[in-house]
């Protein structure tokens, strides 16, 4: 076999693989990259470190934006409109309070010239909107300087009932408590919550009932033609408790409503007694019967 001769040197070796690590120099292998970001480190281009960009591709960039994962609300601006790329108002934006009015004198007149464009608010300056603002906060300081004057009046507004009434009432048969003292009614002298002295003798007080239930008790109950029920009164307890795992308070007899009708109180109302014009329309032979067998 002949020997293989080295172009270069001039020497000739025995034939070998032209791929094996003997035959090729790594060593002194470079790679040069001739973009302006391989020279940073070099002295050449930029001496700054170059801000990062976003990890993941953003395809949402130059087109219209995504939907959220919970609504179908587009997250982000689909384009620049004046506000530049962002054109969307940040509603958690602080502002201060002539910011605050100046925005929402903007946000009314062009509501108003939209729908009713030939209204007098349409025509308004932002200082007829100031003055505006100015009459209603007025109007309403004065609204509670006057409920608060007719709620002193109606605590300085004696309800006493004179002994003579008072006798008057007891032989009527009204043994109420007229003297309002204890937790008795005034009229008929039952022990109930609509007295001036309510909490006097009841432990539990049963807080307002949240919006569910008076919606079911009210409005979904309504709708069956039943009618609205009072809510009943109700221990506290823990938020994780809906309202119907609630116990509920024991109330005073004159304070229950809507309960279900006994037996006594079928059978009671009837009088014994036929009146004269409606006895053609029972049997007296019926009635001699009835008696005879009761007896036996």
């Amino acid at each position: 076999m002949a020997d293989s001769v080295n172009p270069v040197k001039g020497e000739s070796h025995p034939l070998s693989n032209p791929a094996s690590p003997e035959t090729l120099s790594l060593k002194n292998l470079t790679i040069t990259d001739e973009h302006p970001r391989s020279r940073q480190g070099h002295g050449v281009g930029h001496n700054h470190a170059i801000p990062r960009g976003p990890r993941y591709p953003n395809a949402n960039r130059y087109g219209l934006s995504g939907r959220g994962f919970h609504s179908h609300h587009r997250q982000g601006a689909a384009h620049a409109g004046r506000g530049g790329s962002a054109g969307f108002r940040n509603p958690n934006l602080p502002l201060g309070p002539d910011a605050q009015m100046h925005q929402d004198f903007l946000t009314v007149r062009n509501s108003m010239r939209r729908q009713f464009k030939n209204s007098d608010v349409a025509k308004w300056k932002f200082s007829d909107y100031v003055a505006h603002r100015e009459a209603i906060n007025a109007s309403e300081a004065n609204k509670l300087v006057h409920q608060a004057k007719a709620k002193e009046e109606a605590g300085e507004y004696s309800s006493a009932i004179s002994p003579e009434t008072q006798a008057f009432l007891r032989r009527c048969g009204l043994n109420g408590n007229f003297d309002e003292v204890g937790n008795s009614g005034r009229a008929l002298g039952e022990q109930t919550i609509w007295c001036r002295d309510w909490q006097n003798g009841k432990e539990d007080v049963a807080p307002w009932p949240s919006f569910s239930e008076m919606r079911w008790e009210g409005d979904d109950r309504a709708k069956t033609g039943v009618g609205r029920f009072l809510p009943l009164p109700r221990e506290p307890g823990p938020p994780s408790l809906t309202w119907s795992q609630l116990p509920a308070i024991e109330q005073y007899p004159m304070d229950q409503v809507c309960q279900i009708p006994t037996m006594e109180d079928v059978y009671l109302p009837v009088d014994p007694d036929i009146e004269p014009d409606h006895e053609y329309l029972w049997s007296k032979e019926l009635e001699k019967e009835m008696d005879a067998l009761l007896e036996s």
